[in-house]
């Protein structure tokens, strides 16, 4: 895929079509760009070349075979980039619940997918390096999932969520073993349990007793579970994906009142204190660049 075409695509279409659960990109050349966030999940398998990639507070350098996981409300940017050219797959919050709700028994593919990608505090860097094979049986998977990009999700969904697996296959296989003993490859039931309970009712005031008592198990217990898991404790981790799933509501047409009930921050203020915690900027100013950006980039949201 030409370059000129990609660029033409990140103006003019959505990154994720209307429907779909996820969207795969292929950029090259990756041009030094505004520090950006968006409001969906973003794997990044580079390709070839390199460049500096720009995080909250971290700047590392990326080069061919580098797995990088960029959470919703994250903001990044790449600069000095030589001939660098990447893969990008768009996930939507609700392609990890259904799509791919069947890899996340696999401990490793959740850590980067729910929990902690990148540096201790959450912030972007490389999470894996695929070696020459594996990058090459990715790439192939990626660009023939390129070219499924706006075909009809009810007739490709099988084909492209496929596609996205043998993908991840390739990236679990090159995530580095979890230092701690006791941590294997699939999870503890509790963390699957906790995560559905809280994906169905957001707006609950959940705390860390009451996912406790549903899974049987002590506070303290499900917490290290959490940690072990996920790279962060239960209430982190719930109010990440609140703030999360607010960012993404607000592309809709309800008001900043409604998202904050809908997401369980119901009280304006704290909700506003919580949301500019997470993401850096207002829910006003938020929806704000998603407007002014809307008709130029590809759901990507400039922050600066």
């Amino acid at each position: 895929m030409k370059a000129h075409a990609t660029r033409q695509l990140l103006r003019h279409q959505q990154t994720v079509p209307p429907g779909a659960a996820f969207a795969a990109l292929w950029i090259d050349p990756v041009l030094p760009d505004r520090r950006h966030g968006h409001d969906y999940l973003e794997i990044q398998i580079v390709r070839s070349g390199s460049g500096l990639h720009r995080g909250n507070e971290t700047e590392v350098t990326v080069r061919r075979g580098d797995v990088l996981v960029i959470r919703p409300g994250s903001v990044h940017a790449y600069h000095r980039t030589r001939r660098l050219a990447v893969f990008v797959v768009c996930v939507t919050p609700a392609a990890l619940v259904e799509e791919l709700g069947a890899v996340l028994s696999d401990s490793r593919l959740t850590r980067i997918l729910r929990g902690v990608a990148g540096t201790p505090d959450g912030d972007v860097a490389p999470v894996a390096r695929l070696s020459r094979n594996a990058l090459r049986r990715a790439e192939a998977s990626l660009r023939e999932l390129v070219t499924l990009h706006g075909r009809p999700w009810d007739a490709t969904r099988l084909h492209q969520t496929g596609l996205l697996l043998l993908t991840l296959h390739e990236v679990a296989a090159a995530l580095p073993s979890p230092g701690d003993k006791q941590v294997h490859d699939r999870l503890h039931p509790a963390i699957p349990r906790c995560l559905d309970l809280i994906d169905a009712d957001l707006a609950y005031p959940w705390t860390v007793a009451d996912l406790a008592c549903r899974c049987r198990l002590s506070e303290a217990y499900l917490t290290r579970l959490f940690r072990q898991h996920l790279g962060l404790p239960p209430v982190a981790y719930l109010a990440r994906l609140r703030a999360e799933r607010a960012a993404a509501l607000l592309r809709s047409d309800r008001t900043v009142q409604e998202v904050a009930v809908e997401v369980g921050w119901p009280e304006p203020s704290y909700f506003a204190r919580r949301f500019r915690q997470h993401l850096g900027v207002s829910a006003r100013e938020y929806r704000a660049c998603l407007r002014k950006e809307s008709a130029h980039t590809d759901g990507r949201v400039a922050l600066d």
